[in-house]
């Protein structure tokens, strides 16, 4: 399943909702500090890394933006 422009903003906005409003999980993806995240399927293309590690991991590629965006947030003035 490919991702629609639609499916891309609706999954970006639930994504930083969840770490918005939940410190565990927060805090969680914050403490990868600047590693490369994965979402390692064997059946996704779009959101994962496929069977053969050439899909598209957009999920690990949201997940790094709103890890971004979180850390922007936390410092003064952000």
């Amino acid at each position: 399943m490919s991702g629609t422009p639609f499916q891309l903003r609706s999954t970006s906005r639930a994504v930083l909702a969840k770490f918005e409003t939940h410190a565990d999980a927060r805090e969680e993806l914050l403490s990868t500090h600047d590693e490369q995240l994965i979402e390692k399927t064997t059946d996704e293309h779009y959101w994962g890394c496929g069977s053969a590690g050439t899909g598209k991991n957009r999920l690990g590629q949201l997940l790094m933006e709103v890890r971004s965006l979180l850390r922007e947030c936390a410092q003064p003035g952000g």
